[in-house]
């Protein structure tokens, strides 16, 4: 990756704009799910986050290359709208998580209206959310951020002398990702179980979704080193995200327990003992965490992007 031979065919990763492709397959997924969560569709919501999560990881993570006091407002309206997404999305999954935990209870472990008042009330929040996108769908601010989003794509407002073509730039961001996530990851091991633990491990989990999608944006760079860390920070993602939800529905659970428990025709005993398998829960998945972590920063998966 030194500097370019004149007496060389050109490099063909210097031959195409990585970063303007990426941003225009954004704006397609965008509107395919933009179109979904129209039609209805269970997963559209799902599919318009992440799309957007993309488009938002792709602006930070190339920072260097861009103008940034027109990629940064693009970025807070693109925030605005998954903060949008997310409380459609989040409560759903939620109550998915919760109504399966309540299935694998023996009958006389159900103790109270409990499907009632957790899953119901999960769902009828997520149906609020999903209303609010809807409503937000209507709006002056939404059509205007897909505009702007579909304008970066076009012509992506690079710096003076950087672009999407500029192989050597384009790994070091992704390296400086790599190294973002260590750093967390640091924090998080240092942490006591409580909030601040499970917080910690969140914040790592958003760090190596933005790997996996660096990667997946230099993929043409390095086709296969790009694939395989790709790979396995999505892994480690999975793996963080399963202990996220496990310690989002405890919190509520225990919040909840202690609620009812007090009242008339009502037993917190089901919650509690629903806390305690999400308990078990993050357990398993810090047993898990150690060897995924270790894979996805391995040499090997870094290798490509020495400088």
């Amino acid at each position: 990756m030194g500097a370019s031979d004149p007496s060389r065919p050109p490099d063909a990763r210097q031959s195409d704009d990585v970063v303007a492709r990426r941003l225009a397959s954004i704006v397609a997924a965008v509107e395919d799910a933009t179109g979904e969560v129209l039609a209805g569709s269970p997963e559209g919501v799902h599919d318009l986050r992440v799309a957007i999560r993309r488009g938002r990881a792709c602006l930070r993570t190339f920072r260097p290359l861009f103008e940034r006091d027109r990629t940064e407002r693009l970025r807070r309206e693109l925030g605005w709208m998954t903060t949008m997404l997310g409380s459609a999305r989040d409560p759903e999954v939620l109550a998915r998580r919760l109504a399966r935990r309540l299935d694998r209870l023996d009958v006389e472990e159900r103790m109270g209206p409990v499907r009632r008042e957790l899953v119901g009330d999960c769902r009828a929040e997520a149906d609020r959310g999903r209303a609010a996108v809807l409503a937000a769908f209507e709006t002056v601010r939404f059509r205007r951020l897909l505009v702007e989003l579909a304008a970066v794509a076009a012509c992506p407002p690079y710096r003076a002398g950087r672009s999407g073509r500029d192989a050597e730039t384009l790994l070091g961001c992704v390296r400086k990702e790599v190294r973002r996530a260590v750093r967390r990851a640091d924090r998080a091991e240092a942490q006591a179980p409580g909030p601040r633990r499970d917080a910690a491990f969140h914040d790592v989990r958003k760090a190596a979704k933005r790997v996996r999608y660096a990667a997946e944006t230099v993929r043409p760079l390095a086709p296969t080193g790009a694939r395989r860390l790709g790979r396995r920070f999505e892994v480690l993602q999975d793996v963080l995200g399963e202990r996220q939800d496990a310690a989002v529905a405890r919190r509520l659970l225990v919040r909840e327990g202690a609620r009812v428990g007090v009242q008339v025709a009502h037993n917190g005993f089901t919650y509690g003992l629903m806390a305690e398998q999400e308990r078990a829960s993050v357990r398993a998945v810090e047993r898990r965490w150690p060897g995924a972590w270790r894979r996805a920063t391995s040499k090997k998966a870094r290798r490509f992007l020495s400088p």
